[in-house]
């Protein structure tokens, strides 16, 4: 009996543990959202601010968050041409490396964010950190270089096919049709690992 209340005690504080891990994770940094957002986040204290944008350039809309935590008022910036507020709250999850909406009103888009940049002094964190080339997915084209084919974007050549023309035009049409933006590296040169992402 003795070593079955031991046991459970040792699990519980463990899961304390986890759970105080994700609620003081620090969660300032650079966030990508399922909205196709990118957010800028800065958490001073219990207070988190953000910026978020669609599109740097031209952006459909853009909105800035305060609140305590993960809950609080969101409202749209006049850079983009939304203009609409509310509230939203949200959960931390994956030590505390994504955010999920929990409930949200006013039209608010997002659901799920996941951290993509890293903040120095925030230590205990994992991050991914990705090493991304971006693109133009409406400028893209196959094309045929020194007897070899490429996908190339201008004049950055993006992936080699060799002699291989039919796969050079499926990795287009692939490309195409799910809308990817960005190719991706896992360890440069020569990476061991290559993804496409949006």
């Amino acid at each position: 009996m003795f070593r079955k209340s031991v046991f459970v005690f040792c699990v519980l504080g463990l899961l304390a543990s986890v759970a105080g891990i994700a609620s003081a994770a620090d969660l300032s940094g650079k966030w990508n959202c399922d909205d196709s957002g990118q957010y800028y986040l800065r958490q001073i204290g219990n207070t988190l601010y953000w910026y978020g944008e669609r599109s740097a350039a031209n952006p459909a809309w853009s909105n800035i968050f305060q609140g305590k935590r993960v809950n609080g008022n969101w409202v749209d910036v006049p850079k983009g041409q939304a203009s609409s507020r509310g509230v939203l709250q949200m959960q931390i999850k994956d030590n505390g490396n994504v955010l999920e909406a929990t409930h949200k009103t006013g039209g608010f888009g997002g659901s799920r964010w996941g951290r993509v940049g890293y903040v120095p002094g925030t230590p205990g964190i994992s991050v991914v950190r990705e090493d991304c080339v971006q693109f133009n997915p409406n400028t893209i084209e196959v094309k045929q270089i020194g007897g070899r084919w490429k996908i190339v974007d201008g004049s950055h050549w993006m992936f080699d096919f060799e002699n291989k023309e039919d796969e050079a035009r499926l990795a287009f049409a692939i490309i195409k049709k799910y809308g990817f933006t960005r190719s991706c590296f896992v360890g440069r040169p020569n990476p061991s690992f290559q993804y496409l992402r949006k």
